[in-house]
Order: structure tokens, then C-alpha cells, then sequence
């Protein structure tokens, strides 16, 4: 079975927590990484552009909850800083702003980075030896523990795929079949 990093905070780019709060299944996270889900400002003002159509604004509308509530830790990254330093190095190798944000803070301050866009991540985390998880490792890491079955992954992943969350071609099951083989995504 793939062995997930253990080291808190879980730092979450844009994708990875719009897969949970695009169908309202933040409670996944909480019961696996309770206390411990930050995500950078910039993150919230990607997800606060949804604001402007009324269909999506309630994506936004969650978030604000959820980080009113305390369930969601924000951070910033600051100019001059060494991870500050770090997050201008990602963006002008091109980088989105919040991956570039996640990485930046798992490198320079501590963390692991929550994010499902392997292949602008999977490598810099190698190269540094971050923890790295997606949105699979947290479904698989929740069937395992009990938390949902197999079914319950599967529909969950499917509403996430109707959503345009940037997960693999293939389903859950097979998904979950990798995890238990520890084999690559």
C-alpha cells in the first residue's frame, strides 16, 4: 500500500481543495487531516473569481465559511523571504500561483503539498523530497480507514470528474487498485 507523508500542514493549491468543495465533501479532509488544511491566499482569491457567476458562487461561499470556522488555515507568502524568494523562482519558470505558493512554503517552511496537478509538482517535490498528496491518496487513505467504501469513491470521483477537477483518465477502482499496489498514477 502507497505510504502517504505525514507532515502537517496539508498545503492545498487551488485544484486539490475545489475537488472537495466543488461537491461539498470537505468533511473527507477533516476526518483524515483535521487541523491541519491550509491554503495560501492566493488560492483564495482564485476561488473568490467564482464570485462573479451566480451558479459557482458557492464554491467561494464555502471556502469563506469553512476558513471563518477555523476548519481552514490561511497563509501568505511573503516578499523577501525565503520562501517568498522561492514562490517568484516558480511563477517565472511558470508555475501557477498556488501551486507555486504550496511548494514554495513545503520547501522553505515545513509541510506537505495537496495537489492533484502532478505534472507541474511531482518533480520538484522529488527533487526536494516533499511529501506530495492528490485528491486519489485522500479517497483511497478514506476507504481504507473505513470511512467510505469503494462505491462511495467511485461516485465521488465521478462528481468530481462532472466538475472538471483535473484527476486521471481512468475510475476509482483502478485508482484504489494502484494505492493497495503502491504503484505509480
Amino acid at each position: 500500500m502507497r505510504q502517504l507523508p505525514q507532515i502537517p500542514p496539508y498545503l492545498c493549491d487551488t485544484d486539490f481543495i475545489s475537488s472537495f468543495l466543488w461537491i461539498n465533501r470537505l468533511d473527507i479532509l477533516y476526518e483524515i487531516y483535521k487541523g491541519q488544511i491550509y491554503v495560501p491566499d492566493v488560492v483564495v482569491d482564485e476561488i473568490a473569481f467564482l464570485k462573479r457567476f451566480t451558479y459557482y458562487s458557492h464554491v467561494s461561499v464555502l471556502l469563506e465559511e469553512e476558513i471563518k470556522k477555523k476548519n481552514i488555515t490561511v497563509f501568505q507568502i511573503y516578499p523577501g523571504t525565503p520562501e517568498g524568494k522561492e514562490y517568484l523562482k516558480l511563477l517565472s519558470g511558470g508555475i501557477g500561483k498556488g501551486e507555486a505558493a504550496v511548494m514554495s512554503r513545503a520547501r522553505m517552511v515545513e509541510g506537505t503539498v495537496a495537489s492533484n496537478n502532478l505534472k507541474d509538482v511531482l518533480n520538484y517535490c522529488n527533487t526536494y523530497s516533499l511529501g506530495l498528496i492528490s485528491t486519489d491518496d485522500v479517497l483511497c487513505s478514506a476507504v481504507t480507514k473505513g470511512m467510505i467504501t469503494e462505491t462511495e469513491g467511485n461516485q465521488i470521483w465521478n462528481q468530481m470528474k462532472l466538475k472538471k477537477r483535473n484527476l486521471p483518465s481512468y475510475d476509482f477502482s483502478e485508482a484504489f487498485r494502484r494505492f493497495k499496489e503502491n504503484l505509480p498514477k
